[in-house]
């Protein structure tokens, strides 16, 4: 376009181009001046959009009259069709010599005159324009233009708007440059004026930087900077003016209300830092001009306060930080209470001396000479210098374990984790069961340090049976101390409860082992009942501070009230509860005692976990057991730190049917208290659940080290099992024994150590001890006659283990756990299928037991739906069975009916029976995924293997029988019950079918001697099995040698 004439203006040069156009200088021929000519881009010519940004240009810069916008004198377009490229809309404004200010900075940074001068133009234009309610919105370099006479001129009003006009951007479009956008303007709201204000404090910012304060590799980054990140002004020029820095600061602000507004005032500011007035003659003084703003005393008492309420927080932080005590926050009152009369005496002194003296020296002597603002200031830097030091030295002595503020671990005399045993709390009141509340929240609290162990319950109780001593013994302060020396703890903590008018006084005292010295000796006094558990708060938190525990730790946790029950009351049933289970194993009474618990503080979220703990451990009501579970865990926040790491475990576990993230809680509580026995323990049993044998056997091991419970050493023994190292378990047993004689427990690890091998000769006086042992416990019996019809039923004893299941079936009754009665009958009914071929008794029992009252009595998860529709199955009655599994899924949600692995096993078994073998093979593979892989009678390998050879897959159905012979698990006798004889019955056949002579004999044989005792029922099998063994005896005998 340079050469040709448009209109009566010849282009000479281009001077730019930008994003809407090109401009050029040219020659006005009519009155042979300078002018530039702003052309639309020729692609933009029929955009609307910008078609009237390009005129809204021109209105809105010729509508300011100012000498720092730029003039524009006309707006043209070019003819269309001509040779000057047809129907283009240009500008006529203004050509200044000179250059862009983007030049200028591309030289170097400015000098702060410099910049000042020219911010200062800047901001006089804009403010015209703003009063003209025109928002440039591209404030930037390149769009000031330096003249050479010194004149700042502001280009480009492309993306000006009236304020509150038309907005011409389309939906969702941002306008502007980036590095210089304000943040509204980046999130696409309305820019106002303060946009302006923005652009210009980053351009100033790079005017004495020499770089934007926002930057980035990518337009997204700077967006993302601009919108998040803090302007750097320490990059400013170390003599940048104060007045400067704060214009700086002010235009950056992200919040636009914030912004300082531009105005021809603001201008004159910046102009005055430009060129700063000369000083003057030296101003006549009058005393009062000499007087501060401290020589106000409502003024010194306000700036007063705000110090002094910042120096109150910042000595809390400091102290909650560092786990400093709490007298550090009542020294730093105190001083401050001291320096505020010591300022305002200052201050009134030297406003009296200035008012009389005028500008004469000081005649004040002694001690009114000392009596001065500064010398306030200076005693209180003093003061809090000299607060400062005796804390560190404080903080050290009691880390070095010197003096009297050494805690009892850093002087040596305890270690960390040492254990120690909370002994009965003395009563010395009328009230006979508020000494176990306070002893049971010492118990709580203390297991809470991360310094000390706690002996826990279960453990004394075993020591005390070593004494020959009722586990429900008064552990009084000398028993407990003869206790701690037999055990190895390495103190007592010992207490009284003595009543004072309306209210108590609770002391505790932390005394040795070894010889009895006292250690540490604390009271606190409760004025009234119900300000117990705040005592015992205090107090505790007290002795675990002496001990040793960082205040930090002590600290985060929350009062006792609020992890466990403001109400003691309820806090009576809970102690009760603990002491009926740990004590006197009676798990009926102390799960009443917790329901008790709860129903006077619903909110107790301590006996929601207990309470699902012991629903768990007696196998009762699965469905009130998911109900507390949930309800811990929702109240998690009203447990103490450790605890939420059990109630999470426990949901995730027992709801939520979530080992690996059970387990990942566990982790996390192991993390903060390595030796947690109940963690340890729990860990341990999630292992053996998940067949990680190696990972259950250590953990049972470490929490058997630390607690030496039968917990923990059955889990251990359970790993061990698992691992088939049988005379690692066998020590485990006899090491027990040597410390507790063959008590019941022993007898079941007997029993089940026995069963692991499939030494079922050896089991019988095991089991017979067992049951002997467990006289008067009918949880003990309960679970003694399971197994001894379970080690009846696999031998074949068809007869015994039917007494055996009408035993533990009384005992359901007994102890109320009707699921348990009704599933007795179900086992019943697959007896006499599997093995009596009563088919018509089995299924008119199990008629009975979906007519049962109590059936539907029975929370619908806890109900044996899925055990009834498996036995209709073997029975041979499908359809009925289809109906009882369609109730099934009926009556629960859809995630406890996918969660529930005994759902597929009963659709495996229908499956089976309908002769659908690969549906068959599908849905027991999934029970027994959904077991972890153990090999549950009703989902596992038997029925695989009989699916198998339904398809005509031998070598799959010999792969699925072996993988049960072979199996080796710590509850082996309660998997086989069902199916190992005919297992070694179908493993027999198949070697036998492909002429593996050697193998058919070893299971035949095998069978034989399982089932030599069986009942007649069984015999026709056993007589088959034996003449199999003689054929093939003898056709071996007769084959020659390889």
């Amino acid at each position: 376009m340079v050469g040709t004439t448009v209109g009566h203006y010849e282009i000479l040069e281009e001077l730019g181009r930008g994003g809407m156009g090109v401009v050029y200088k040219a020659r006005n021929t009519r009155l042979d001046t300078f002018v530039a000519l702003k052309f639309l881009a020729s692609h933009l010519t029929l955009d609307k959009v910008a078609l009237e940004r390009f005129v809204g240009e021109a209105r809105a810069a010729s509508s300011i009259d100012h000498p720092n916008i730029c003039s524009i004198f006309d707006i043209g377009e070019t003819e269309p069709g001509g040779a000057d490229s047809g129907g283009q809309r240009f500008i006529v404004m203004a050509y200044y010599g000179g250059e862009t200010l983007k030049d200028r900075i591309a030289r170097g940074r400015l000098s702060i005159p410099e910049a000042a001068r020219i911010a200062s133009q800047i901001a006089d234009g804009l403010s015209a324009a703003h009063r003209k309610d025109i928002v440039h919105r591209d404030i930037k370099p390149g769009n000031i233009v330096l003249t050479e006479d010194g004149y700042v001129k502001i280009l480009d009003f492309g993306l000006a708007k009236l304020a509150g006009g038309t907005h011409l951007t389309k939906s969702g479009s941002t306008l502007g440059t980036s590095s210089y956008m304000s943040p509204e303007q980046v999130r696409g709201e309305d820019a106002g004026p303060e946009a302006d204000t923005w652009s210009l404090g980053i351009t100033l910012y790079q005017m004495l930087t020499g770089e934007v304060p926002f930057k980035g590799d990518y337009e997204q980054a700077v967006l993302y900077a601009v919108l998040n990140e803090d302007v750097d002004l320490s990059k400013l020029p170390a003599d940048t003016p104060a007045e400067l820095r704060e214009f700086v600061a002010s235009s950056l602000d992200k919040d636009p209300d914030r912004r300082l507004q531009l105005t021809a005032e603001v201008a004159r500011d910046l102009m005055r830092i430009a060129d700063p007035p000369a000083p003057s003659a030296v101003e006549q003084t009058t005393p009062e001009s000499r007087l501060g703003w401290y020589h106000d005393p409502v003024k010194l008492l306000v700036v007063f306060g705000l110090i002094s309420a910042g120096v109150m927080g910042l000595s809390y932080a400091v102290m909650i930080l560092a786990g400093l005590p709490d007298w550090v926050l009542v020294a730093t009152g105190i001083l401050l209470a001291i320096g505020l009369p010591s300022l305002l005496l200052g201050s009134m002194h030297e406003r009296r001396q200035i008012l009389a003296e005028s500008d004469q020296p000081s005649s004040r002597s002694g001690i009114r000479r000392l009596l001065t603002v500064r010398n306030a200031v200076i005693g209180g830097f003093a003061a809090f210098a000299g607060l400062i030091l005796f804390t560190a030295a404080f903080a050290a002595m009691r880390s070095a374990g010197i003096g009297p503020a050494a805690s009892l671990v850093s002087a040596g005399v305890l270690s960390e984790r040492d254990q120690l045993i909370v002994a009965d709390f003395e009563n010395r009141t009328a009230d006979s069961t508020l000494s176990q509340s306070v002893t049971e929240l010492f118990r709580i609290d203390l297991s809470q340090s991360p310094v000390i162990r706690l002996m826990q319950t279960p453990r004394i109780a075993e020591a005390l049976e070593r004494m020959q001593l009722p586990t429900d013994t008064t552990l009084s302060r000398e028993l407990a101390l003869e206790v701690a020396a037999r055990e190895g703890a390495k103190g007592v903590v010992t207490g009284t409860l003595s009543s004072l008018a309306d209210g108590y006084i609770i002391t505790a005292e932390l005394i040795a082992s070894a010889d009895g010295e006292s250690y540490v000796s604390l009271r606190e006094i409760a004025e009234s009942r119900n300000e117990v558990v705040g005592a015992v708060d205090r107090l505790s938190a007290n002795l675990r501070d002496q001990i040793g525990e960082s205040l930090t730790s002590i600290r985060s946790g929350q009062p006792l009230d609020k992890v466990t029950t403001a109400s003691i009351e309820a806090l009576e049933k809970y102690t009760q509860s603990q002491r009926a289970v740990d004590i006197d194993n009676d798990y009926e009474r102390g799960q009443a005692l917790l329901e008790e618990a709860i129903r006077i503080d619903p909110e107790f979220a301590m006996a929601h976990r207990k309470l699902a703990v012991l629903l768990s451990q007696t196998a009762a009501d699965f469905d009130r057991q998911r109900e507390h579970a949930r309800t811990a865990y929702q109240l998690r926040d009203r447990l103490p730190r450790i605890e939420r790491y059990h109630a999470t475990a426990f949901y995730f576990w027992n709801v939520e049917l979530d080992q690996e993230q059970a387990k990942e809680a566990y982790r996390l509580l192991l993390d903060e208290k390595p030796d947690d026995e109940i963690a340890l323990a729990n860990y341990s049993a999630l292992s053996i659940q998940t067949r990680q044998w190696e990972e259950a056997r250590e953990a049972g091991l470490a929490s058997l080290e630390v607690d030496g419970s039968w917990v923990a050493r059955e889990n251990s023994l359970d790993g061990i099992l698992g691992l088939s190292r049988y005379e690692e378990a066998d020590s485990l047993i006899t090491d027990y024994e040597t410390l507790n004689g063959e008590d019941v427990r022993a007898a079941r690890w007997r029993v089940r150590i026995e069963a692991a091998q499939r030494n079922f000769e050896a089991v019988d006086g095991h089991l017979d001890r067992w049951l002997q042992e467990a006289e008067g416990n009918d949880v003990w019996l309960w679970l003694g006659q399971w197994y001894r019809y379970s080690d009846r039923l696999v031998r074949g004893k068809l007869g015994e283990a039917e007494t055996a299941l009408e035993q533990f079936q009384q005992l359901s009754e007994k102890r109320a756990v009707h699921q348990w009665a009704l599933i007795a009958e179900v086992e019943q009914s697959l007896v006499d299928t599997r093995f009596g071929n009563d088919v018509p008794g089995a299924v008119k029992r199990l008629e009975s037991v979906l007519a049962d009252p109590r059936f539907d009595e029975i929370a619908p998860v806890n109900r044996p739906y899925s055990a009834v529709a498996l036995a209709f199955a073997y029975a041979g009655n499908v359809l009925r069975a289809r109906e009882v599994i369609d109730r099934f899924e009926r009556d629960l949600p859809s995630e406890i009916v996918e969660g529930l692995p005994f759902a597929d096993a009963a659709r495996g078994a229908i499956a089976l029976a309908d002769g659908r073998y690969r549906d068959a093979i599908e849905s027991y593979e999934r029970c027994y995924n959904k077991m972890g892989g153990w090999p549950v009678t009703y989902c596992g390998n038997f029925e695989v293997g009989t699916a198998y050879e339904g398809l005509g897959d031998a070598d799959a159905a010999l792969a699925a029988y072996l993988r049960h012979a072979n199996e080796r698990s710590p509850s082996l006798l309660t998997d086989d019950r069902h199916v190992l004889g005919p297992t070694y019955r179908k493993l027999g056949e198949l070697y036998e079918a492909r002429g593996e002579t050697d193998k058919a004999l070893e299971y035949y044989v095998k069978l034989a001697e399982l089932w030599k005792d069986a009942d007649a029922e069984l015999q026709p099998i056993v007589d088959e099995v034996l003449r199999r063994i003689d054929q093939l005896s003898e056709r071996q005998a007769g084959e020659p040698a390889a």
